[in-house]
């Protein structure tokens, strides 16, 4: 069945209606921790200026130091709570990192009682030999492409646009690294983790984002309908001859 002339220009002008009703994704700020306050135990400190849903946890009695304004990563694992990550955006983890110890790692875990370092999804560097990224359900990468182990912005990319088909990939100073690869739709993130064996490395600015493209409002839908109906209606009135 063909549509009129009339129908397809309407059909045309909702969705290119609906397209322009559609916003962005903007990204939303969950943490942000600069390390500015007193010198002393990560643990139990919060962040700031955004502090999001809670504290800094460990799951070693070694984790983390703020020495000066940024932390000193100890032996063992840090986490922030972030909330339980969903579907349909994406999230990223960033902080400045100087490389040190034998190697330190960031990403996205479960709980903040696990004391492997190889649980979540996890990005390893061993200060420029080369990384390495694994996670729960057993996947694992082998080494990708050395980064020095001088100061370097590190940012973790996890996916979740696809709700079937989540994927991650790493940025080093803004630039791609690798990804993005395929990981686990089945695991409900809900910190953000630090984690560091051999202690050494150092810790500054992190910052959590999601990012989610806004639906359009059933009210936003309705005034555009009525904008284009009435459009067409005046399109139909008799011209004055």
């Amino acid at each position: 069945m063909k549509m009129s002339g009339k129908n397809s220009l309407f059909a045309v002008a909702f969705v290119v209606g609906m397209v322009a009703l559609a916003v962005p994704a903007q990204a939303s700020l969950i943490v942000s921790d600069t390390f500015t306050r007193a010198d002393g135990p990560l643990l139990g400190s919060t962040p700031a200026p955004v502090s999001g849903p809670g504290t800094w946890a460990e799951a070693t009695s070694s984790g983390g130091s703020i020495v000066g304004g940024s932390v000193t990563l100890g032996w063992g694992n840090s986490f922030i709570p972030i909330g339980t990550v969903q579907s349909g955006g994406t999230y990223t983890v960033s902080a400045d990192i100087v490389g040190g110890g034998y190697w330190w790692g960031l990403g996205f875990n479960h709980n903040t009682t696990e004391t492997d370092v190889w649980s979540g999804l996890i990005w390893r560097t061993d200060g420029g030999v080369g990384q390495w990224a694994q996670w729960e359900n057993g996947y694992s990468y082998g080494f990708t492409p050395g980064v020095d182990a001088t100061k370097h912005n590190y940012a973790l990319v996890l996916d979740t646009t696809v709700p079937s088909a989540w994927t991650f990939s790493v940025k080093v100073d803004g630039s791609p690294l690798f990804g993005p690869l395929p990981c686990s739709n089945a695991i409900a993130y809900t910190n953000v983790e630090f984690n560091s064996n051999g202690g050494g490395a150092t810790l500054d600015n992190v910052l959590v984002t999601s990012s989610f493209t806004a639906v359009p409002e059933p009210a936003s839908t309705l005034s555009l309908l009525g904008l284009i109906g009435g459009g067409f209606l005046l399109r139909q009135r008799p011209r004055n001859k």
